[in-house]
Parts: C-alpha cells; sequence; structure tokens
C-alpha cells in the first residue's frame, strides 16, 4: 500500500482558520496466492480499491468566544473524493467520484469549570 498527503493550515485571525489537504492511497498486486485463495486485494475480479483520492478544503471562523462560557464556532468543508476498483464490469464506469459538503456550528465547552458568583 502506498499512501502520499499534503495539507496545510492557515490563521487568517485570530478567529478566522482556513485549511486544505489532498490525500492518495493505492493498493498493490498481490504477492502471496495459493491455489484457492489470494492474499491481497489486487486481483482480477476484485471489486475492491485500487485507489482512492481525496481533496478537501475548508474553514473554522469563531463566532463567539468567552473564557467562562465557552465558544461558538461555524465550520464548512468542502471534499471530493475519486474512487478506482481493481475489477469493472463491462460498459460500466472506471471509477467512482463523490462531491460533498459539510457545515457544523459546535459548542466548545470552557477549559475550566466557571464560577457563577
Amino acid at each position: 500500500m502506498v499512501v502520499q498527503a499534503d495539507g496545510t493550515l492557515k490563521t487568517v485571525t485570530s478567529a478566522w482558520k482556513t485549511w486544505n489537504w489532498n490525500a492518495a492511497t493505492g493498493f498493490g498486486i498481490p504477492t502471496t496466492a495459493t491455489s484457492t485463495s489470494i492474499a491481497s486485494d489486487g486481483y482480477g475480479g476484485s471489486p475492491n480499491n485500487r485507489s482512492i483520492q481525496e481533496i478537501t478544503f475548508g474553514f473554522n471562523q469563531t463566532i463567539w468566544r468567552d473564557v467562562r462560557h465557552g465558544t461558538v464556532s461555524i465550520m464548512g468543508q468542502y471534499e471530493y473524493l475519486l474512487r478506482r476498483p481493481w475489477f469493472v464490469a463491462l460498459e460500466a464506469p472506471a471509477g467512482a467520484h463523490d462531491n460533498a459538503l459539510f457545515f457544523n456550528l459546535r459548542y466548545t465547552l470552557p477549559g475550566t469549570i466557571p464560577r457563577f458568583y
């Protein structure tokens, strides 16, 4: 198996962060085979993954922050995923791809218990 990955995180302001990520995974051909089984995913007729590639980027924006009460953030992410199997049936697409969009509203607890006095 071969894995390659690269990414960056950039702090634009103290409340605004952006990031991106690129990853690729490749699964090699089998090295061990017997008359009854194959000890790998990579063989003709296998529906398992030959390669997977992903590109994703997103942001994290802090909307509100208080030391005693915690933090509220909004996050967004876009992902493109490409999958290629070892075997494809006749007249079928050579692979599959996916576009995904995620949004998240998050409340983070404060670091210590707030004192109400």
